[in-house]
């Protein structure tokens, strides 16, 4: 990012960010809770994103619902929801502000239904022992 892009997005940001923020309260008002991926296309190899510029910009963009929520300041937990072949995959839940509570306990009764689920071996590719 060169110091002038950097510069100029950083002063337009405080009032893109307000529109944005309000845009999302609105609609958690009428949606309290928000299920959605943690990566909005088929999982991809580890490492992708330290490869090359390209492998960055795939995995910035297929988590842009993490991006974006961080960006307005809503609660968000994600929970891993199994594996498809051999990589994992999970579910982001979003709240309004400052319901941290009603995230955590959708991703409670998520790990009450799937079970904890065991880390994937990023070496192999695949889970490392069953749930």
């Amino acid at each position: 990012m060169n110091a002038s892009w950097s510069l100029a997005w950083s002063a337009r940001r405080p009032r893109a960010g307000a529109g944005l923020t309000a845009a999302w309260a609105e609609f958690l008002d009428a949606y309290p809770l928000l299920l959605g991926p943690v990566f909005t296309e088929p999982a991809v190899e580890p490492g992708l994103e330290s490869r090359d510029r390209a492998g960055r910009e795939r995995v910035g963009s297929a988590m842009r619902l993490c991006t974006v929520t961080s960006f307005v300041g809503v609660p968000a937990v994600a929970v891993p929801a199994g594996t498809a072949d051999g990589l994992p995959r999970g579910v982001r839940l979003v709240g309004r502000a400052f319901r941290e509570d009603l995230c955590l306990d959708a991703a409670q009764a998520i790990e009450d239904r799937l079970g904890v689920l065991t880390p994937v071996d990023p070496r192999a590719g695949r889970q490392s022992a069953s749930r």
